[in-house]
């Protein structure tokens, strides 16, 4: 697996998965709520039972077809016979555009999947999921960075892993405010969780309220559907007493209110931000503000970020 990541997705989850899954350990039962990119989950080790799930119809469709034999088979070949050409990125992309972002379908969509890995592929980087995304064909005028050509083809590449991983976990499009009260709080269940953060240099397709919007059902999404906020997911966390419970945020007052007494860990990693809108001019690499915060103690012990010993969940 070159490609550990089913799209190119805002935030460094790909780059952090390691770790997390260091702090995951060897769950019987596990949770990826706010999947994304599905980085995570990718790059464990496969436990009894594992579940994904996030509001993105898109990158949703395209997990269900990746972990189908028949269509994975059927995403392998034509990904491997299609170039790196901007014609085929516009073409994908204006379809992409076309469908919108609409739930999955019970039954997985083969083309639907195909454009948004070609538009997510073939477009700029780092910022699938977020309302940025689908704005140009990725080209590259500096040696720096990769290449992505090059890119692309490890894609294609990643397809049969991603298949060999995938076919035994449940991928969900619903949203978390139904699930996470319906799973088990036990000790041998893990839940992880990446929300949209509090501060972004881009905004979520499936974004959270506001931070001012603490009160339930004060935004809502063009549905009418009242926007979940950072207090009441907090909230629906606090049920858990057993459950080992890891939440990635990017560092921010509100969210230190809301989770002190958690295990704070700091990763040490860096990468590049100018894609998401965080970056200083001219592509400096900086440190990624990411912290991982969890209802217990930290299992890495420090051993690859500095870690703030909490009290009790």
């Amino acid at each position: 697996m070159k490609i550990k990541a089913l799209a190119p997705w805002y935030a460094a989850s790909r780059t952090l998965a390691p770790l997390i899954c260091q702090e995951i350990g060897r769950p019987r039962l596990f949770w990826n709520e706010f999947a994304g990119s599905l980085a995570v989950t990718l790059a464990m080790k496969p436990c009894q039972s594992e579940t994904v799930n996030d509001l993105h119809g898109n990158v949703i469709n395209l997990a269900r077809v990746i972990q189908r034999e028949d269509t994975a088979v059927k995403m392998f070949d034509r990904v491997q016979r299609t170039m790196m050409h901007e014609d085929l990125f516009n073409d994908a992309a204006a379809r992409f555009r076309e469908r919108g972002n609409v739930p999955a379908s019970d039954e997985p969509d083969f083309e639907r999947a195909y454009d948004y890995l070609i538009s997510s592929w073939l477009g700029r980087n780092g910022v699938a999921g977020t309302s940025s995304y689908n704005q140009g064909f990725c080209v590259r005028y500096t040696a720096n960075g990769g290449h992505a050509a090059k890119r692309f083809r490890s894609v294609a590449e990643s397809i049969p892993a991603w298949y060999d991983r995938l076919r035994n976990v449940t991928c969900l499009n619903r949203n978390a405010r139904d699930t996470i009260p319906r799973i088990d709080d036990h000790e041998s269940t893990v839940i992880y969780l990446d929300p949209p953060y509090v501060e972004k240099g881009a905004s979520y397709v499936h974004d959270f309220a506001p931070a001012s919007a603490t009160a339930k059902g004060k935004s809502k999404d063009a549905n009418g559907t009242p926007l979940m906020t950072h207090p009441e997911l907090r909230e629906l966390l606090g049920r858990f007493k057993k459950a080992r419970i890891i939440v990635s945020y990017y560092d921010h007052p509100i969210v230190r209110e809301l989770y002190a007494g958690w295990t704070l860990v700091r990763p040490r990693v860096t990468k590049s931000l100018v894609n998401q809108g965080m970056g200083e001019k001219g592509g400096d690499v900086q440190l990624a503000p990411e912290i991982l915060l969890i209802n217990g103690p930290s299992i890495t012990q420090g051993l690859w970020c500095e870690v703030a010993k909490g009290d009790a969940a």
